[in-house]
This record gives C-alpha cells, structure tokens and sequence, in this order.
C-alpha cells in the first residue's frame, strides 16, 4: 500500500516514513469521535442518493432487472436495452485512444531553446514511465486511466490516486562465492536487512564451501523486507471514496477518505505497530457497505463479501481508512471550538482500522487523489454520469420493447375463452401444447381472445427515444458505426465524418476536462514525486542516459496533447506540412524559420500521425551532435567560401587579363582600322589629284588643240589670202 503525500524536508529514502513509534499527540478516542462524525455525514449524503444511483447504473450496465421488476415481469419479457453499455464503451473507446500509450501524451515545454534537448528527454522519460507495465517498473498509466475513465462515465466520479509507496515487500537475496575476508562485511549488511543474527535467523540460509583455491567461501541466500520506494498510480473505486458533501473541490474539502479492505500481513507491510495491528478485529458487516459495493459484480450471481474459506490470521482482512482531513488537532479539542483566532487547519493523513488510529496523525502539503466527472457541475466536486443524462432513456426504451415481444408472443400463443363443462378435459386448454388434440363436448366451446394491436406509434416512439438519447451524450450511431443508413452513394466519406465529428463534441470536452483534471496534474505529480525521491539527483531513462533533477526543475510545465484520435491527428499533420510549405515559401517569413522551428514542426507532425520513435529520423538542434554537425556543416561553408572567394579573384584576374588583351587587340585593330582609313584616304586624295590633273591635262591638251586648230584656221585664212593676191599656192608653216 501507498502512503500519501509529504513535505520534502520530511523526507527520508533510507527509511520507510511510516514506522512510527511515536507518542500520541492528541486524544485517540476523541479523534476517533471526529472522524466518525465525518464518515457518518458522508455517508448519509452519499446513501440519499449518489449510492442509489449508482447501484442503478451498474444494473443498467449489465442489462439486469431491478428487483422491483421482477414481479412485474413474471411471464412476460426481461428484456434490458443497453444503451448506457453502448454509450459508456463507445465514450471510453475515443478516450483511450485519445490518451494511448504509443504517443507523447504531455510533453515538456522548454524555456529557451538550448533546453530542447533536455525537455525531449523529460517528455520521454514520464511518457514512458506511466505507459509502460508494472512487471517492467513501470505505472501501468493505460491500464489506470481505462478504470477511471469507465468509472466515472457509470459511476458519477473517477479517483486516481498518486504517491510514494514506501511499504514493505519481500525481497530474495542470493549471493555466491563471497570471500572469507568479505563475509563479516556481508553479515553485518545482512543483519541489517532483517534486523536479526543473520545466523540464527530462520530467512537466511549460509553455506560454506571451498573455492577455487581450496579456500573456504560462503554461498548466502535470504529473503529479507525492504521498502518499495517507488511511486504508486492506481484507481480508486468510487464507492469506496467519500468526501466533505459541501465541498466544491477537493482542495476545499474538510476531510475525505478511502475505504480500503486489507490483509494483516498488508497492515503489517506498511509497518503500523504489530500490537495495534493485532489490536483490530475484522468487520465484514460493516453497514458502511452500500448496495452499490456489491452492484459492481451484478452481472456475477456468485461474488458475495462473505469469506468461508479456512484462513490465516495473516490472511484475515481488515478495513482500513485512509483519511485526508484538514484540521487543527489542537483546536479539535480545544473548549471553544469557535474560537476566530484559531489557525486554519493544516493538512493531515491519518489511518484508522477498527477504532484504532494505526499510526501518528502526519502532517502532508499536498491532497494525493484527483478526480474527473465526464459532465462537471461548478460548485460541486463531483459531477454528472452518462446514466443520470440517459438512464430515464434506457428504462423507456426497455419497457418500449418489452411490450414489443409481450405483444408478439400474445399474438403468438394468444389468451382463448373457454366454457368449461363443455371440455372434455380442461388441462388439454390451459397446457397449450402445439400441436395438441382438444376434445370438446359441442363446437364453440373454445373461441379465441382477440388480442389488443399494438399502437402505430410504439415504433415511432423508440426511435425517437434513441435521438433523445444521441442528443443527450452527443453519442450517435454513426460515431458508433452501427448506423448503415449513414453508408450509401448519397453520403461521401467526407458527409460521414462531419456527421461523426459533430456527434463527437461532447466527448472532445470530456477527454479536455480529463487531460486538466487527471492526465497533466498526476503526470506532473508523478514527476514531482521521482524529483524529491531522487538519492543521487539523477533520473535515469531506460536507455542509460540521466537527467539532473534540479535541471528538470528549471523545464516549463507539461503541455497536454488533448483528445486527438488518429484521424484528427492526421489532419492536424496535414496543417503542420502545408504551414512548412508556406513558410519556406515566404521570403521574409523563411527568415525567422530557423532549423528549431523546423525540427519542432516536424517533431509535432511524427507525434501526430502517431509514429513510434518517429523523433528518431530528426535530429534536435540542441542535441551535441547537430552541433558537430553544425560546425563542420559550417567549416565546410567557410571554407567553400574561401575557395569560391578564390575561384572568383582567379576568375576577376583571368577577366581582367582577357579584357586587357581585347582592349590591346581592339587598340591595335583601332590603329589598323586608322591606318587603312589613313591610307585609304591618302589614296583617294591621289586618286582625286591625278583626275583633277588628268582633267587639267585634258582641258589644257583641248586648249591646245583649240589653239591649235583656230591657228590652223588662221594659216588656212592667211594662205588662202595669199593665195588670191599671189594666186599661187602658198604654204605657210
């Protein structure tokens, strides 16, 4: 058994807090009167009403009659709808697979960036913790959370219950070849352990032998007792919890207490002084007992609280109280009672058998239980089931079909009316043997009964019922799958979840309320309590690796992941990857993406589509290795730098020279280009010099002939004026 919570500075890990062999600080009978007072208001709080409802709910569960329907039921049918059973288990379907074990239900949230690394590794290691089994050291968390869960959808309120358990168990020791020089060391160790001569104690078993080198060794078997020392998660059943009726929360409750019923032998584990212990007596009659005790076995005829098997007195049972009550116990009984100057009262476990307190009242700082209801009521510290918003439907759906079948069967085997001194034999009438001979004296004197019809509307009334019963839980048939109506050419997958999810809402706001009210305090809890209980300051996960306690401390709180089933995770995967998209997209959003943002976006998406060690393809920017990495990743760069930095002086020279030689080859084309055009020019000068000079050649050569020819004329007017006054020929040259 567990104890319950303490303050740190109470704490010590060598030695179980419950042996206590203190003095008693106050009154054992006057606080024995005070808490009885307590536990008979509970109980008469809890029996007006809460017990009857309950014990209603379990028949309604398990389809059982009610003993009042017995009667009315004779011969006719016992059929029991089952819609609370179908509601209860579709409703605890959707929860626990919102909370499986095979994605990080909380998660740490780092306070900067360079606790990433460290906030994965706390995620890991209290994720890991709860889920896994007890046989493998861990909290069986599924395994808790499936019994609170159905608790409190059929009985009102789930209670879960977390602390150190530092009782007792036995543990067996086997030691071979201890050396001779190493064996008193041994011996003393060993008597410690059992608190007795090792020798002469009947729980060890010392056998000397010859080693190896004919030196004598010693082989040691034991079983000795040692505290558990390990955090303890379990359920509670809600009959067995009882709490302050005017509390609006269990942190503003006066008292509350758990009905546990245990053996001896488990009294004696959780190290109560052996004279009290043999001081209690059992009380299997105990009246505290209500019929909603034995209601949770109603679908069994066999279970029974009475024990007529032979036992031992270690085996004999006790029922033990574990109390939580927030008083002041000097002020308890204190003459003036009402004194205001009293203090507030402090928070105290106190357990309590038989009469008896069993140990010294113990101060504690922090309340051990929680409890979720699946409809919260404000002002109450416990809420509504799904049998008080549907209970009514399931009774008169029940009695719907029952006169269904009873009218049938009516119809089927009807009521005959019969003159009796004209039967041969009467009993042939009242038998009704099918296919049997009745002899009578005269015909007519057996007619049938015309039975009644059943009302058109009885069909019509049933299905309404069952829509009364939907819009009550928010439960429908199409999230049940078991509506083939919603499954046709008409309704596209799409139609068909939105109709699921609609029907789904109420059931999200319960898995939120669970996450607050159970999931993220008892993880955080659970944490705390490995934390203070830590020897060495380390934690250690399963794969070797530790965690500093006082760097777990400087995390931020867990995170929730509320109620996401696989198809609401997957959706939310899909957001995640298009929102990745859009970002790299962006130029000035791309900017402030850097690669935590990334891993944290993909880390999310893995951890939504519910991949097992998905985090493993992704390595954590503040893991050492990313560092490494990061540092070559960026030597590489400066170095590629470097060498583009070079590659492109290079190419600048190459560019400068190529474009001095093109500069050089253009100069000199230039000066070809200007000489040929000097040249050209100077031909065309010559050219036009020797035409103009050919011109004037030509002008001055026709000049000449011109001279010459009107000089010809003139000689050839002279000798012809010759000629006629010398009429002669004349020839003048």
């Amino acid at each position: 058994m567990a104890n319950s919570s303490y303050a740190p500075n109470d704490l010590d890990p060598t030695r179980p807090h419950n042996t206590r062999n203190l003095a008693r600080s106050v009154d054992e009978g006057k606080l024995i009167g005070v808490l009885n007072s307590y536990f008979d208001e509970a109980r008469a709080a809890e029996d007006s009403g809460i017990s009857g409802q309950r014990t209603r709910a379990q028949l309604r569960y398990f389809g059982k009659i009610r003993s009042y329907e017995k009667l009315a039921t004779t011969g006719r049918s016992t059929h029991v709808s089952r819609d609370l059973f179908d509601s209860i288990e579709t409703t605890k379907a959707y929860l626990l697979e919102a909370f499986s074990a095979s994605r990080n239900v909380v998660r740490f949230t780092p306070n900067s960036p360079e606790l990433t690394q460290l906030a994965d590794m706390g995620t890991r290691f209290i994720n890991d913790r709860f889920y896994k089994p007890l046989s493998k050291g861990g909290l069986a968390g599924y395994q808790v959370l499936r019994s609170l869960i159905h608790d409190g959808l059929l009985s009102k309120v789930g209670i879960a219950y977390v602390d150190f358990d530092e009782s007792l168990e036995e543990k067996e020791i086997n030691v071979q070849g201890v050396p001779a020089q190493a064996f008193p060391a041994m011996l003393s160790e060993l008597g410690s352990l059992l608190g007795e001569d090792p020798i002469e104690s009947a729980d060890a078993q010392i056998e000397e032998v010859p080693g190896p080198d004919g030196m004598p060794v010693y082989n040691v078997e034991a079983t000795v007792r040692q505290p558990r020392n390990k955090v303890e998660f379990r359920s509670v059943a809600p009959e067995k919890f009882k709490c302050d009726p005017q509390a609006e929360s269990l942190d503003d409750a006066i008292y509350m207490v758990e009905e546990m019923e245990i053996t001896v032998s488990d009294l004696l584990d959780m190290n109560f002084d052996p004279d009290i212990v043999r001081d209690t007596t059992a009380n299997y009659d105990d009246p505290s007992q209500s019929s909603s005790d034995w209601s949770r076995y109603a679908d069994s005829d066999s279970w029974s609280s009475n024990y007529t098997s032979v036992r031992t007195e270690d085996q004999d049972r006790r029922i033990l109280r574990h109390w939580v009550v927030r008083l002041d116990l000097q002020a308890v009984f204190s003459p003036n009672r009402y004194d205001l100057d009293q203090k507030p009262g402090s928070l105290y476990e106190i357990y309590e058998c038989s009469g008896r307190i069993m140990a010294e009242p113990r101060k504690i700082t922090r309340i051990p239980f929680f409890v979720w209801s699946p409809y919260s009521i404000s002002h109450r510290w416990h809420g509504m089931s799904l049998d008080d918003v549907l209970g009514d439907v399931q009774d008169t759906r029940s009695t719907t079909i029952r006169s269904v079948v009873d009218n049938q069967n009516i119809n089927n085997t009807s009521r005959t009316v019969a003159i009796k001194s004209l039967l041969a034999n009467p009993r042939a009438v009242t038998d009704n043997r099918i296919g049997g001979t009745i002899f009578v004296k005269q015909m007519g004197a057996i007619e049938p009964l015309q039975p009644i019809p059943l009302a058109a509307e009885t069909f019509l009334l049933n299905e309404e019922l069952k829509q009364e019963g939907e819009s009550r839980t928010g439960v429908s048939r199409v999230s049940k799958g078991l509506d083939p109506n919603a499954i046709s050419k008409q309704n596209a997958e799409s139609l068909i979840d939105s109709y699921a999810d609609r029907g789904e809402r109420r059931t999200l706001m319960m898995a939120r309320d669970f996450a607050y009210d159970v999931v993220e305090p008892v993880m955080s809890r659970i944490l705390d309590l490995h934390i203070e209980t830590s020897q060495d300051g380390m934690i250690t996960l399963d794969d070797g690796q530790q965690i500093p306690t006082d760097a777990l401390q400087q995390l931020g709180g867990l995170d929730v992941r509320v109620a996401l089933t696989p198809d609401e995770g997957e959706l939310q995967a899909k957001k995640l990857i298009s929102l990745d998209a859009a970002f790299r997209a962006d130029p000035d959003t791309a900017s402030m993406y850097g690669p935590q943002q990334r891993f944290q976006l993909w880390s999310d998406v893995i951890d939504y589509l519910d991949i097992p060690s998905g985090t493993e393809y992704l390595m954590s920017p503040a893991s050492e290795q990313f560092q490494q990495q990061s540092q070559q990743a960026q030597q590489q760069q400066q170095e590629a730098m470097m060498m583009e930095k070079a590659a492109a002086a290079a190419q600048i020279e190459l560019t400068q020279a190529q474009v001095q030689a093109i500069q050089e080859q253009a100069y000199f084309r230039a000066r070809e280009i200007a000489h040929k055009m000097a040249q050209d020019e100077l031909a065309m000068h010559l050219k036009v010099d020797t035409e103009e000079h050919d011109a004037l050649d030509d002008d001055r050569n026709f000049a000449l002939d011109v001279r010459k020819e009107t000089h010809q004329e003139w000689l050839d007017k002279q000798e012809l004026a010759l000629e006629k006054t010398q009429k002669r020929s004349v020839a003048i040259n």
